[in-house]
C-alpha cells in the first residue's frame, strides 16, 4: 500500500535521523592505560581518526559533555587519576565535528567504561566576574583578528596574551586555577570578542619585589583589565558520576 506523499517523506527524514544518531559511534577504539609522563593533555582528529592523550574518566566526561572540571563528581578514585591513550576511528572516511566527536565520546563513555550518572543542581561559593567602576580596560577585536591565547612564565609572574577572546574564556581560564580558589562565572554582560594582555603572580609573596607586574591575579584583573571577582554562590548543576568500570584494553 502506498502512503501519501506527505507521510512517505516524513517517514524517510525520521529513518535519516535514525540513522544518524546511531552512527555517532566510533567504528574502532583502541584504549591503553597511560604509564609514560604527561606531556599532553587533550583531543584531536585526522580525517575520520580521532586521537585522546593521557585522559582520565573525568576530562573524557568534561570533553564530551562540555562541562568545566569543577562541574564534575563522584565516581570511583581511579575515574580521576588513572590516565589513559585512546585511538579511535569515525564510520566512514569524512572527518567529524566537534558535535559529533562528542557525541562519540559520550558512547565510549557509557559503552566501554560503562560510566552512569545523572545530574543535580548545587548552590556553591564562586567568584563573579564583573567590570569594575571604571569600566573595561581592553578593546574589542579586529573582524579579521586571528584567535590566539599564549600563556608563558617568567621570573615568577606569568602572563596570557589574549586575542579575539570572549569573557566566558577569561572566566573559564581562572575557574579554579591560576590562583583563583572557586570557579569563576562571568556576570559581564559583554559578548563580544576582545585582545587583552593579562599579567600577575601565582605566588606574590614569594616574587622579585621590584617587579610590578608582581600582584595577585584579582589586582591584576582590576588594574590591567578594569574588571573584578566578587566573591558570591550561584546554583551550578553538576554531572555525578555514579559509577564506571575499568576498561578491556585492545
Amino acid at each position: 500500500m502506498l502512503l501519501p506523499v506527505g507521510i512517505q517523506i516524513k517517514t524517510a527524514l525520521l529513518l535519516v535521523l535514525a540513522c544518524c544518531v546511531d552512527a555517532q559511534s566510533f567504528e574502532v577504539a583502541s584504549i591503553r592505560l597511560h604509564t609514560d609522563r604527561v606531556t599532553q593533555i587533550g583531543v584531536n582528529n585526522s580525517g575520520p581518526r580521532v586521537r585522546m592523550f593521557a585522559m582520565t574518566v573525568a576530562n573524557l566526561a568534561g570533553y564530551a559533555y562540555n562541562l568545566k572540571s569543577y562541574e564534575i563528581s563522584g565516581g570511583p578514585g581511579w575515574a580521576a587519576a588513572d590516565r589513559y591513550d585512546i585511538e579511535a576511528k569515525a564510520e566512514g572516511e569524512g572527518v567529524p565535528d566537534a558535535a559529533q566527536i562528542r557525541l562519540m565520546i559520550q558512547e565510549l563513555l557509557t559503552g566501554r567504561f560503562q560510566m552512569k550518572f545523572h545530574r543535580e543542581m548545587r548552590e556553591i561559593p564562586v567568584y563573579a566576574l564583573v567590570i569594575g567602576k571604571s569600566g573595561p580596560k581592553f578593546k574589542e577585536s579586529a573582524p579579521d583578528a586571528q584567535q590566539l591565547l599564549r600563556m608563558s612564565g617568567a621570573a615568577q609572574v606569568t602572563q596570557i596574551v589574549v586575542t579575539k577572546g570572549g569573557m566566558e574564556q577569561l572566566a573559564r581560564q581562572f575557574s579554579n586555577s591560576n590562583g583563583v580558589d572557586r570557579p569563576v562565572i562571568d556576570r559581564t554582560g559583554l559578548t563580544g570578542t576582545y585582545d587583552y594582555k593579562l599579567s600577575w603572580a601565582l605566588d606574590v609573596s614569594s616574587a622579585l619585589p621590584d617587579s610590578p607586574e608582581a600582584v595577585s591575579i584579582f589586582t591584576a584583573l582590576q588594574e590591567q583589565l578594569g574588571l573584578k571577582l566578587e566573591a558570591t554562590k550561584a546554583p551550578v548543576e553538576f554531572l555525578v558520576i555514579d559509577s564506571a568500570e575499568r576498561p578491556s584494553e585492545n
